[in-house]
């Protein structure tokens, strides 16, 4: 019995480390445009001043 749980608490960790691994990779190859365009941070610069 508990070697099972064991399995399943290993497996839906791994689950959720791989999913979190791929959520972050598809987020850093979609926002590389929106870094090369630099507008949007101008305007956020310029509501400090």
């Amino acid at each position: 019995m508990r070697y099972s749980i064991m399995v399943q608490l290993v497996a839906g960790v791994t689950v959720i480390l791989v999913g979190t691994a791929a959520l972050f990779a598809w987020i850093q190859t979609r926002t590389e445009p929106v870094e090369m365009k630099g507008d949007k941070v101008s305007i956020h610069s310029h509501d400090k001043d």
